[in-house]
């Protein structure tokens, strides 16, 4: 979290509070950051990632990227190809042992993924739901699916329990026949800027 003031707008206070955001957890628990001192335990979090040759995944990533850039490495350039350089940097840092993190990160944004598949919409639980659907009719046609397994040790002993949120993302029945429908509820779960957004 900033240790810099900052304006938040009510309406996403609001949204956040509706949703389940734990405000409390947050003020409590996060770690602090300065814009003015960019060495703390963020910024090198965050090269150590980039340097690691992992690929990274975002939705709507040219924002987060932007605020990124800003908040933990430098002021953002005058011009988007000086960023577009900047950034390409970050995921060909020399060096990289390619038989150990497997060569060079690559750069996911499913939101971009989703408004080039021309989805209906682009907001990241519709983009979730929509290949989760897909995925789970080709398990069930017996094609070509995906499964994703995570450990229970989640790679260290030294990690704590209480810092790892476990969430069902089963899938709804409903949502698998396509028996579903919007209504005022599903409507007003939505943040209204960013559901009917492309970028």
């Amino acid at each position: 979290m900033s240790n810099d003031n900052y304006i938040v707008e009510p309406d996403a206070l609001a949204f956040l509070s509706k949703h389940g955001f734990d405000f409390n957890r947050l003020i409590n628990s996060a770690i602090l950051y300065s814009i003015k001192d960019r060495t703390g335990p963020l910024p090198i979090l965050l090269k150590d990632i980039l340097s690691s040759g992992a690929s990274v995944i975002f939705h709507n990533g040219f924002v987060d990227l932007a605020f990124l850039y800003h908040h933990f490495f430098n002021e953002i350039p005058e011009t988007v190809g000086v960023f577009q350089s900047n950034v390409y940097d970050w995921f060909t840092t020399e060096g990289i042992d390619s038989g150990t993190f497997g060569g060079r990160g690559l750069f996911f944004d499913s939101k971009f993924a989703a408004a080039s598949d021309q989805y209906f919409s682009t907001f990241l639980e519709y983009v979730f739901r929509k290949s989760q659907r897909s995925n789970v009719l080709e398990y069930r046609d017996n094609r070509l699916y995906v499964r994703v397994k995570f450990s229970k040790d989640y790679g260290s002993a030294e990690i704590d329990a209480s810092d790892i949120d476990v969430v069902d993302c089963s899938m709804s029945p409903h949502f698998l026949k396509n028996n579903f429908a919007l209504n005022k509820e599903s409507t007003d779960s939505l943040c209204p800027f960013y559901a009917v957004s492309i970028f």
